[in-house]
């Protein structure tokens, strides 16, 4: 990510892998910045949706 730090593919799998580490907080880091560049992709909304479940944040990760 230093050499391409606005890839949302890499955010998005490094998200991934951070919540495979059951590491909440920085998956969901990751994939807020990943929706930003990749808003179109729907397994980067899902699995932002299911970071923020994990953390309690239920209300936010519902799909309105």
């Amino acid at each position: 990510l230093k050499e391409h730090p606005t890839n949302g593919a890499f955010l998005y799998n490094r998200g991934l892998t951070f919540l495979r580490l059951e590491r909440a907080a920085e998956a969901l880091a990751d994939l807020n910045r990943a929706v930003a560049l990749i808003p179109a992709q729907p397994a980067v909304r899902y699995r932002r949706g299911t970071a923020l479940s994990l953390l309690g944040r239920t209300a936010e990760a519902e799909v309105r």
